[in-house]
Order: C-alpha cells, then structure tokens, then sequence
C-alpha cells in the first residue's frame, strides 16, 4: 500500500504544471461534490429513518393498545367467572354436586361459554381438576387426537400448566405452545379455589382458555407489505406473527430490545420495538432497508453520474485555461530557478495582464527584499562579531578595578584605617560577585556572600543601620538561580522599610527551605512595611516594568518568570511584626 502510494506520488510530480493544475481541480471538483452528495444522502436516509421509525412506533402503539385491551377483558372475565355460583359448585364436589350433577355441569358449561362468546379469538375453555380425572371443555377441539381418552386430554392440559409463567402481576399464568396444536396457541391459566378454602389450601381446579393466535393476526396487519409486525411477550417468545413458523419461539435479538421503545439496524434490516405500558407485551416491526431507502439510492446513482460527467467538463475547461497561463507560468520557474541557485539580481519581464502583471512586481519586489535582507543579515552578523570582541575585551577591564581597590586595600591597613580597608575589601566582593565571571547563574552560596558584601557596605554608611540573619536547610547551598537575586530585596527592604524614618535601625531575616520539588527561599524585614491594598497593587503588576519605583524588584520577578515559567518568580506579604516578607519560589536546581 505504501509503495502504490509513493509511485502515485512520483507520477503526479513528474507532471508538468498544467498537467498539474487539470488534474488538481478535477479532484477538487469531484471530492467536493462527492462529499457533499454523500452528506445530504446521509442526512436524507436519517430524515426518512426517523419518519419511518415515527410512524411504526405509532402503529405498534395502537396494536399494543387494542390486543392490550381485548386480553385484559378476557383475564378479567376468566377472574369473575371463578367466583360465580355455577363454577364453585362444580369445584366444591360437595352434596348439591352429587345430587345435581347435571345441573351442576351445565352450569359449570354454560359459565365457560361465555367466555367463547364474549371474544372470537378464544378457542376453548377448559376445568380441571387437580384432585379427580374429572375435567370439562367446551370449544373447538385444538388437541388433533379427538380420540384419546378424557384423562389424556387432561394430562396433557396439566402438563402445558407446568412451563407457565406469570401474567401481568395476578395469579393468572401463561404460555404460547405449539405442540398437540393445529395452531400457536396462547394458554391462559387461572386456578380455582374451593368456596371455603382456608388461606395457603392448594387450588382444587385449574380454569383454562386457549387463544387461537391465527385469530390475533388483524393485530399486527400493515397496509405496506415490505413491512412486518408481530407480538411478543415480556421475556421476547413471539406470540402473534404473519410467519406461523415463529410463534412459541424466543427473538434471539430480544436482548437488544433496551429501554421502553427504540430502533437498531440488524443486517440489511430496520427493527423497531415498543413494550406496553403494562411491561408484559412488546411489539416490533421489520424494515427491509433496501426497500426504504431505495429511492436515495436511486437519486444517489443518478447524482454520481452527473458529478462524473460535471468532472470531466472541469478537467476540459481547466485544460483552455492552463493552456493559456502556461507561458508566463514557465517564465516564473525559470526566474525562482535562476534566485535558488543565488542569482539575486535575476528580474521577470512586465506583462501586460494585470494578473501577471501584480505576480512579475510581486516577485521582483520579494527578489529585492530577499537581497536587502541577505545584506543587512551580513551587517549585523559582523556587528555582532564587533560586540562579541567587545565583550572580551571588557573583561579585562575590571581587573584593574580589582587591582586598584587591592592597592588601597594595603595602602589603608598601612596606615591603620581598618574601616576603610573594610569597606574597600567589601565593594571589591560586591563587584566580583557581580560580574562572576560573566555567568548568569549562581550558587546560592555565593548570591548569600553578595548579600552580605552589600549589607556590610550599608551598615559602614548608616552606622549598622541592619542585622542579617540567615536560616538556610542544608543542602541548598548548591542551588542555583539568577545572579543579584536576593541584593535587590534587600535593598529595598533597607530603604523602603528601615531607612525611611530618622535612627531607625532594623533587622533582616533570610530563609531558605525545600517544598516538595521547589524551593522557597524568604527575605523579612521589620520595617514600617505597606497596607494590604499597596501589597496587593504590587503583587498584581509585579509582571509589569514600569518606573513606579519597584523596577529593580520587578526585574528580579520577570528574570525568574522567562526563565522557569510563569509559576516561579516573587510574592509580598505583611508578615507579623509588621513589616513585609517577599517570597521567591524557585524549582530545585543544583550543580
């Protein structure tokens, strides 16, 4: 497959450019229209899916609701009839039994009767008893062998009793059988008591009515013979269908009939199913979707062949024009040619088509500019080269600065003055620790001796103005981070906090503790520090330099924020003795 795709990769490169441009807007042509005939057959299908699912979903509603009714009229009379006179002197067997015995039958068939003639899809009514051999039926004899004895007949009406499952949530039970039948045939099953049976006493009869299920076929009638409905119960056994051959058998789909109503497609099919209210009955239908959607399908041919033919004109109108622009076209390559292999000063012709005419200008100014930029890169390169040499050259300059503050260093302890020699010896630390080297990054070992380098130089001119304290975890020393991170924070804890009243001396405390894969390190002052609206001010525009006074701190902040990340760099609060804590999050880095 890769190697068909690079050969057809090769091919459409080694075309010629009007080749090129045919062949790309036949494509464009016909992957367009596809697209778009395949969209609207897509949205075209779904619309007519969703109708047709619509409209059987009403249609299995109404067969729910009639077959729904016509059962439950006939449960209801199966439950009345159990507890009239006739069938409770039948059950009962006592003494107007023995002595009435006719009587007694006849009432006991008339009362089954009425369920025959109360509804025409009722077949037989039957009376067992689960005592005696006795039993009655009135009906239409559906067992085939008419011939069998009484008790055979029985047995076999007992025997359909025992696969039975509930009905609805009363004691009538169910099954759809077709075996000893001429047709599937729905069993219902109500037992009988005895007139003065005490609760729990096992039922002495078992009334039965079988329902012909070729006389429920009006249910599931479709006026559209591609489309099939049928009737099952609650556990999916089909119970009413046009093909008999279903009937008593279980869907073997049933386990995708989810929620109250719904569809799915199942092979070339459409299937749709609603349960009834009661829970107990489910309906489906049957949608051949070739039949469905065989007009879109129809349409969908159709439109491909005009999209086919719109392709093929495209490719024909496309080849007049490449035709035309071809020329000019050459032209351009062979001048991008000529620029590539560095032939900056190579110039297209003027046309006098304004579209070519814009291209020639376009392309000679873009020549231009290229030219320019190339000459101006070659300048600054060799600025760069001068500012580099610069640099170099600058770091031996401060040598002499360190040799001078050496030699008067010496020169102060030769004539006792001990501060002085202090205070030279401390600015020569702070401007070594400064420059360091020309590295951006410290240790913090050596950004805290900086620190102390300045303060020392403070409290020489301010008369100790400070205390310094440090408190650093061990094993931080080695951290590394920006260089003259922590002097600017303390030169502004000194004048904006300490200084700023007449004899005011103050104290510094700088920490520096690991927290979890950062580390924060503290600067705290005493000074007279800020209102919680001036701390907050600072907080939000400290990723601001502006000149309001902070921009040393700032610095600080954007240093740290460019290179770790917006999650790094300072944060000001009042801490409790009233001055201002600065914290600086840092990730762990060392040496």
């Amino acid at each position: 497959m890769k190697q068909k795709k690079r050969s057809l990769i090769r091919w459409f490169g080694s075309l010629r450019l009007s080749h090129k441009m045919m062949t790309s807007v036949g494509l464009l042509f016909f992957c367009s229209n596809l697209i778009m005939l395949i969209l609207i057959s897509r949205m075209a299908s779904s619309s007519l899916e969703e109708k047709a699912c619509e409209q059987l979903q009403g249609q299995l509603t109404i067969t729910l609701s009639a077959m729904g009714s016509s059962i439950s009229d006939i449960t209801d009379l199966m439950i009345s009839l159990t507890e009239s006179s006739d069938m409770l002197n039948y059950v009962d067997h006592e003494e107007a039994y023995k002595e009435n015995y006719l009587e007694v039958v006849n009432g006991a068939n008339e009362s089954m009767r009425v369920l025959l003639r109360a509804n025409n899809m009722v077949d037989y009514a039957a009376l067992v008893s689960f005592d005696e051999s006795a039993f009655l039926y009135v009906g239409e004899p559906q067992i085939p062998d008419r011939e069998a004895p009484r008790y055979d007949i029985r047995q076999i009406l007992l025997d359909n009793y025992e696969g039975a499952g509930r009905f609805l949530n009363s004691s009538i039970q169910y099954n759809v059988l077709r075996e000893n039948y001429r047709a599937p045939e729905l069993n219902l099953f109500y037992p009988v008591c005895r007139r003065y049976a005490s609760p729990g006493e096992h039922p002495a009869a078992l009334l039965i009515v079988g329902i012909n299920t070729e006389k429920m076929l009006h249910y599931v009638a479709a006026e559209d013979e591609n489309l099939h409905i049928r009737l099952l119960t609650a556990d999916g056994v089909v119970l009413v269908s046009e093909h008999q051959e279903q009937t008593g058998i279980k869907e073997e789909r049933f386990g995708q009939y989810a929620g109250m109503r719904g569809q799915f497609a199942c092979g070339d099919d459409l299937v749709v199913y609603q349960y009834g209210q009661e829970g107990i009955w489910a309906a489906d239908g049957l949608i051949s979707q070739n039949v469905l959607f065989s007009d879109i399908r129809r349409m969908t041919v159709l439109l491909s062949l005009v999209i086919v033919l719109g392709t093929l004109l495209t490719i024909a109108i496309s080849s007049v024009c490449c035709r035309r622009f071809y020329a000019p076209m050459q032209e351009i390559v062979h001048c991008m040619q000529q620029v590539a292999k560095g032939d900056l000063d190579w110039r297209m012709r003027f046309y006098e088509e304004k579209d070519f005419r814009q291209l020639s200008l376009g392309f000679n100014r873009m020549t231009e500019s290229i030219r320019n930029l190339i000459l101006e890169t070659h300048r600054q390169e060799q600025e760069m080269t001068e500012v580099r040499l610069n640099a170099l050259q600058s770091q031996i300059k401060p040598h002499f600065l360190y040799n001078t503050l050496e030699c008067i260093h010496w020169q102060a302890l030769a004539e006792g003055n001990t501060e002085i020699s202090r205070i030279v010896m401390a600015l020569s630390r702070y401007y070594r620790l400064c420059l360091s080297k020309g590295q951006d990054m410290v240790p913090l070992s050596q950004e805290l001796e900086h620190t102390n380098s300045y303060v020392t130089i403070q409290n020489m001119r301010f008369d100790n103005i400070v205390q310094i304290e440090y408190r650093i975890e061990e094993g931080l020393q080695s951290l590394m981070l920006p260089k003259i991170t922590l002097q600017p924070l303390v030169e502004n804890a000194i004048y904006h906090g300490i200084k700023t009243e007449e004899d005011r001396k103050g104290r510094l405390l700088i920490t520096g503790q690991e927290r979890e894969e950062d580390v924060l390190l503290t600067v705290e002052d005493d000074g007279i520090g800020m209102p919680e609206e001036a701390v907050r001010q600072l907080n939000g525009t400290i990723d601001v330099l502006i000149n309001d006074g902070s921009y040393g701190v700032k610095n600080v902040h954007q240093r740290i924020a460019i290179r770790y990340g917006k999650e790094y760099g300072l944060h000001y609060r009042k801490n409790e003795s009233g001055g201002i804590t600065v914290e600086i999050r840092l990730p762990k880095q060392e040496t």
